[in-house]
């Protein structure tokens, strides 16, 4: 809603006059103060004819917070230095609305601002600041939430284990090829997105490791993790009241990767956080991988909104692992095997590299116990 229309309604009304009007345009120029509080801190008109006004005239509904229940998990959705800088309070999250009392209703910053933290849809009530204040200090003090703006969250907040993988050590066959080479093309930029599909033990993780650490070492901020990571993360984002501030630290970065999506199955409140990433990045032109072991036509209790971004993405799949690939990670990994070990193992014919490194262990154990028998 525009300021301006504001201050030439209420000179229509009669509320202000017309000098009024400049006088206030100009404080607001050199204050960058709101019109809402330049006309109420400097006795332009009184907070309570202002807002009913304002609610009769551009039919907002107005609330008194004394007598409206505030929901805490509401809150969580805007950071408290945010909910300060804005005078605003969530009330109510209803589906994909998110229910706010303001007591700036024009101030024109308070939808970008929110966008930053947040995909629901902003449903304002008006309410008095010192209401909101009130219920501010309520919901953000008692769980520690200090009220300013927090540009990197806390170190122990951030600990998470790197992907493993290395493009030196990637063994490369029939089974991978083409997700290697789309692999690169991924770190080169000539793709923006890529969705990695394989059994348990194919090689995903690896290979989205692999991503990671090529892009960290062109010199990109790029942020890899596997769904339980991200849950974690989260939990203790919320645990904090910080959780709009997890979102604000991914999207810091130029890519974002996430490992083991079918683990996202059955819980709304992680997929509702991913669909928020996955498609600002996309909005925004960077890069998102994410693979998993479930195909995207095959995921239950995933919302259809995550289903069509993974379906935008380019994918690729992992088959089976073959003889002669098998043969060569053998050669190359360094496990002080003779040509006897390498013939029985690959007689179990794995069919992953989880498997034949799981066989490897057992073949080298069993070495072990035999050479400290004699």
């Amino acid at each position: 809603m525009s300021q301006i229309k504001l201050l030439n309604d209420l000179v229509s009304a009669g509320l202000i006059t017309a000098s009024d009007k400049e006088e206030i345009i100009k404080k607001q120029w050199d204050s960058g103060e709101s019109i809402e509080r330049i006309l109420i801190d400097n006795g332009y008109i009184s907070e309570d004819r202002l807002l009913n006004f304002i609610s009769r005239k551009y039919r907002l509904p107005m609330v008194s917070l004394h007598n409206l229940s505030v929901d805490e998990e509401a809150t969580y959705h805007i950071p408290a230095y945010l909910a300060k800088k804005l005078n605003l309070i969530p009330v109510r999250r209803i589906n994909k609305n998110l229910i706010v009392a303001v007591a700036e209703p024009f101030n024109e910053t308070i939808l970008s601002e929110l966008r930053k933290v947040t995909d629901l849809k902003f449903v304002p009530l008006l309410a008095k600041k010192s209401e909101i204040d009130e219920k501010i200090q309520e919901f953000y003090d008692h769980r520690g939430e200090e009220i300013k703006e927090i540009s990197t969250p806390p170190a122990e907040m951030l600990e998470k284990k790197e992907l493993p993988g290395s493009f030196e050590k990637f063994i490369v066959g029939p089974n991978n090829e083409k997700a290697y080479k789309l692999a690169l093309a991924f770190v080169k930029s000539e793709i923006e997105s890529l969705l990695i599909v394989g059994d348990t033990g194919t090689g995903k993780t690896y290979l989205l490791g692999a991503i990671d650490e090529a892009l960290k070492k062109s010199g990109k901020k790029s942020l890899a993790m596997s769904v339980p990571e991200f849950e974690s993360l989260y939990q203790k984002f919320k645990d904090n009241g910080q959780l709009p501030h997890l979102r604000e630290f991914i999207l810091s970065h130029d890519v974002f990767i996430i490992d083991e999506i079918e683990l996202l199955q059955n819980k709304p409140y992680l997929q509702e956080e991913v669909e928020f990433i996955l498609e600002k990045f996309q909005q925004d032109g960077k890069q998102t991988a994410a693979a998993t072991m479930v195909p995207i036509s095959e995921l239950r209790a995933v919302s259809r909104k995550l289903v069509s971004l993974l379906g935008s993405m380019i994918e690729v799949e992992l088959g089976e692992l073959d003889r002669d690939t098998a043969m060569r990670y053998l050669n190359s990994g360094g496990f002080g095997l003779s040509q006897l070990d390498i013939e029985t193992i690959l007689k179990e014919n794995p069919r992953t590299f989880r498997e034949l490194e799981g066989i490897v262990k057992k073949v080298l154990a069993i070495k072990k116990f035999l050479s400290s028998s004699y």
